[in-house]
Formats: structure tokens, C-alpha cells, sequence
């Protein structure tokens, strides 16, 4: 059951950001062969001799997209099965995707790692604000019995 402060949107907006790195990721890789700065051997395993910069920053941060925002997405997930009506859960979602897509944005473009760790830090206490909700949502709901 969708509530007026379903995670829904957050959760499909973040998963946006997947098809939006998906064709960097290809481009830089595609370059990076055409140019002959790297062999398309090298994809085969994902071991990497000497890859541009691009590549490996994109790379890793697909690999980033299936980490931490999977925990995001199965939170998001039980609180939508528990018809949770949660505002501070929908702000805590919103913030997450936001910090999400600025780390994306500076791992990808000038990758200052202060920044870079600020938003990771900003979207895991997101989340963790999402986890406590749900918790007290549970611990509420279990009392009543």
C-alpha cells in the first residue's frame, strides 16, 4: 500500500541514477578501448593493467551503486509492506538519494575525497535514520499485541 509518505519515489529516483551512470561507465570504456589506452581482454575478468581515469572512477562507482543503497532499497521496501505513513522516514529517504547522487557527481567528476566522504557520510546517517524508524515502527506495532 502506497501512503502519502511512500519511499517510492526516492527509491525509484535513486535507482535512476544506475541508468544514468550505466552509458558514462560504457563511454568511457568504449573510448578507452578505441583509443588503445586499454584492451577489451581486460573486461573480460575486470583486471585492469593501467585504465584511464574515467574508467576506473565510473567503474568503481557502479560497483558503489550495489553496496550501501541496496541496504536503502530493502529498508525502503519493508517500511512500503508495513504501509509505514512516515514523515521523517520520506525526508531521511529524499536526503539519502540527494547525498547519493552528489557522491556520484564528485567521485565521477573531480573525486575530492573530503566531499566524496561527506556525502557518504550524510547518506549513511540518512539511512540510518530510515533503519531506526522502522525499528521503532516494529517495536510500536509489536507492543499492541
Amino acid at each position: 500500500m502506497i501512503t502519502t509518505f511512500s519511499p517510492v519515489l526516492p527509491v525509484l529516483v535513486l535507482g535512476a541514477l544506475s541508468f544514468l551512470l550505466m552509458p558514462l561507465t560504457a563511454f568511457a570504456r568504449i573510448r578507452a578501448v578505441a583509443t588503445k589506452k586499454m584492451k577489451a581482454s581486460e573486461f573480460k575478468l575486470m583486471e585492469f593493467k593501467d585504465p584511464p581515469e574515467l574508467v576506473k572512477k565510473t567503474t568503481r562507482h557502479w560497483t558503489n551503486l550495489y553496496e550501501v543503497p541496496t541496504v536503502f532499497y530493502a529498508l525502503c521496501l519493508l517500511s512500503i509492506f508495513l504501509a509505514m505513513d512516515d514523515k521523517v522516514l520520506f525526508y531521511a529517504a529524499w536526503s539519502f538519494v540527494v547525498f547519493r547522487y552528489l557522491h556520484a557527481i564528485v567521485h565521477v567528476t573531480y573525486n575530492s575525497v573530503p566531499h566524496r566522504f561527506f556525502c557518504f557520510v550524510a547518506s549513511n546517517l540518512s539511512l540510518l535514520v530510515i533503519w531506526i524508524r522502522i525499528l521503532m515502527a516494529v517495536c510500536d506495532r509489536t507492543e499492541q499485541f
